[in-house]
């Protein structure tokens, strides 16, 4: 790391201190931002619980997969849509509601704006958590279409 990135680090976080401080000292700012921080937590802890929802698939998949994909081509088509749509889902997770991004790490100091930040970025992870969820019931759809070709064709 050179000296000039150091440097520009360490103004970065002299920034956030700037900014926490500014809100930390202010009791209404204060009861704002803590309802905020508790809105991303909500968002973050939601979106584990689709990642896990999503391994949980995965891993089926792997097992049983191949086994339910060569039982025809309803299974086979719908296997491969329902994988679609649950890797598309961690996708967006891990593009959204999941990405990290510190809410302290705001350049901007006028607290209104600050706010109307944090209330945008907020919004933004949670529609991309409903659009995940929606891919995932999809993907869970799709694949529980094919275990039922599967077990017909029995």
């Amino acid at each position: 790391m050179g000296e000039s990135e150091k440097i520009a680090r360490e103004e970065s976080q002299l920034a956030e201190v700037r900014l926490l401080n500014k809100i930390l000292s202010d009791p209404e700012a204060s009861k704002i931002y803590k309802i905020l921080k508790a809105d991303f937590q909500v968002i973050y802890s939601h979106s584990q619980s689709l990642m896990g929802l999503t391994t949980i698939c995965l891993t089926i998949t792997g097992f049983s997969g191949p086994r339910i994909a060569s039982s025809g081509d309803f299974s086979r088509y719908s296997i491969v849509l329902g994988l679609f749509f649950v890797i598309l889902s961690v996708i967006i997770l891990l593009m959204g509601p999941i990405y990290p991004k510190w809410m302290s790490s705001l350049k901007e100091f006028d607290l209104n704006k600050a706010f109307t930040i944090y209330f945008k970025r907020r919004d933004s992870r949670t529609r991309k958590y409903r659009l995940a969820l929606i891919s995932l019931v999809l993907g869970l759809s799709f694949y529980m279409a094919s275990l039922l070709g599967y077990l017909l064709s029995l």
